[in-house]
């Protein structure tokens, strides 16, 4: 029975895989391609605000002009006594009150068409939008403490309301990242065209929180706000698990456009660490990164992160992913020296 369990733990998929632990930090601002735009949309509200405070005033002069005294006079206005006289003046007041609701609509009119006309969108445009870069590095166990000890220290550190500490933290996880490019096992780029920020930070969002989906328990989370933290639940390492790998991943919104990463390789991941490391405090919009898992104990064996993280690409297949035991057939991680259920001797 025992055997049956921990095969059918290696051949299950990624329900059994979740990764027990994973954090993550980030932060960011989406209101400098909004600024021209929304400071005409406030414009065109206060304007309105501005034509219903007017409303009001005059519906509460017209209130008061009604609530006069009795008998012929309308809001403390003497009417003559002449029945002739009393319609020439209605006629009279008729006549100007038809002219001052023409006026006022031909007045009023331009100014809705002038506010129509300038939608929030186009300052977007015209600074280029926002484009989002996506870098997903598998780190081998030569170099997982380390970053692991590394961006849990960033996290906890940087100051993520700041732009200027917001960029130097970036930098300083890329540096970090970029020192361990020997441990590179796996990797993968994603990139965008550049779109509104309306659309970028939904976007940004959801890519966001699928990577923070693959773990179960958020043990570091860094944000503008401040940095929560938990236990690490006590996690055991598990022979299946090897000594682990961990995922880092990076996403970044930039002003403008990112360029687009060529191939696939371990020279494309550096390229495109390299060009994200360039950006510019004012032209970075928002970063996280998110890296599983967090706490040394819980391991991630090359099995399990082909199973958690299909979308990227082996390094190098001769030393991780997926491999069968020659005596029993279980399939199990390739940098682990022996079968896990059975003990044979791995394949050389």
């Amino acid at each position: 029975l025992g055997a049956a369990v921990v095969a059918w733990l290696l051949l299950s998929g990624t329900d059994a895989f979740a990764q027990r632990s994973g954090s993550s930090f980030g932060g960011g601002s989406w209101s400098r391609s909004r600024s021209s735009g929304s400071s005409s949309s406030s414009s065109s509200w206060h304007s309105s605000s501005s034509s219903s405070s007017g409303s009001s005033s005059r519906r509460s002069r017209s209130s008061s002009y009604s609530s006069g005294s009795s008998g012929s006079s309308t809001g403390g206005l003497s009417l003559p006594d002449d029945p002739y006289a009393r319609n020439r003046f209605w006629i009279l007041l008729g006549t100007f009150g038809a002219l001052a609701l023409v006026v006022g609509y031909a007045v009023a009119r331009p100014r809705e068409v002038k506010t129509a006309v300038v939608p929030v969108a186009r300052s977007e445009g015209a600074i280029g939008g926002v484009d989002l870069a996506i870098v997903s590095v598998g780190i081998d166990a030569r170099a997982r403490p380390f970053l692991q000890r590394k961006l849990a220290a960033l996290a906890h550190e940087a100051d993520l309301s700041n732009p200027i500490a917001r960029a130097a933290a970036l930098r300083q996880t890329l540096v970090a990242l970029r020192s361990s490019r020997g441990s590179w096992a796996y990797g993968a780029v994603r990139d965008t065209v550049p779109m509104e920020a309306e659309h970028a930070q939904p976007a940004f969002e959801n890519v966001a929180a699928d990577y923070r989906a693959r773990y179960r328990d958020e043990l570091i989370r860094g944000a503008s706000s401040g940095v929560v933290a938990r236990e690490d639940g006590g996690y055991r390492a598990s022979a299946h698990e090897g000594e682990g790998l961990v995922v880092v991943t990076v996403i970044v919104a930039k002003w403008g456009s990112i360029a687009d990463t060529a191939g696939e390789g371990i020279e494309a991941i550096d390229v495109a660490l390299g060009g994200l490391a360039s950006i510019a405090a004012d032209e970075l919009v928002a970063f996280e990164v998110i890296w599983s898992p967090a706490a040394d104990a819980d391991r991630m064996s090359s099995l399990e992160l082909a199973t958690l993280y299909p979308e990227l690409k082996p390094f190098r297949p001769d030393h991780f992913g997926r491999v069968s035991c020659a005596h029993c057939g279980t399939h199990h991680a390739r940098e682990l020296s022996s079968c896990p259920l059975c003990g044979a001797p791995a394949a050389s």
